[in-house]
């Protein structure tokens, strides 16, 4: 029973791992189905999340956050235009949140 208790402890304890989360992001941009110009629009996000990893890198976690954000923005005006699809952007808005959770220390997973 205490061993239980001890691995619960930890699992909320345990800070979330930035280059998952952003590994997390890249793989829901890859595994979207409905872009009706993959070669531009979803190469465009990837290229945005390595830009992140690099901000991270760097030290910088304000300014990987902002590129982050900047797939959010980009993928709701794909979703908006019809150019992805709603579900596909919705696990991509979804890796974006859990990514900035993470940099910005508001998530343990």
């Amino acid at each position: 029973m205490a061993l239980a208790s001890s691995k619960a402890a930890d699992a909320q304890t345990t800070t979330c791992d930035a280059e998952l989360t952003l590994t997390a992001l890249s793989n829901a941009i890859s595994s979207a189905t409905t872009f009706t110009n993959p070669e531009k629009d979803q190469q465009n996000l990837l290229a945005k999340v390595d830009a992140a990893r690099i901000k991270l890198e760097q030290g910088k976690t304000a300014d990987a956050i902002a590129k982050i954000e900047d797939i959010e923005l980009a993928v709701n005006k794909l979703a908006a235009a019809g150019k992805l699809g709603q579900a596909d952007a919705n696990a991509i808005i979804g890796a974006a949140d859990a990514a900035i959770a993470c940099l910005d220390g508001t998530s343990t997973v």
